[in-house]
């Protein structure tokens, strides 16, 4: 696992790449009634996130290599 400031990483070693990498941000909605009938959830990662940009506040919790939230 490879927690980057952009991006995560998951593999084995030995692999050629890692099979998962995803951006490492994260967006909650700030009021639970903005998600109504969108199969709401607490909180969103990665892709998953960044495609409720509009929607959401997006943060990235990986700030040079610390987890800051």
């Amino acid at each position: 696992v490879d927690n980057g400031s952009g991006m995560c990483s998951a593999g084995f070693a030995g692999d050629a790449a890692p099979p998962a990498v995803f951006p490492s941000i994260d967006g909650r909605p700030r009021h639970q009634a903005m998600m109504v009938g969108m199969g709401q959830k607490n909180s969103y990662v990665g892709d998953e996130a960044k495609s409720q940009r509009g929607i959401l506040p997006l943060e990235c919790p990986i700030d040079h290599g610390i987890i800051t939230n």
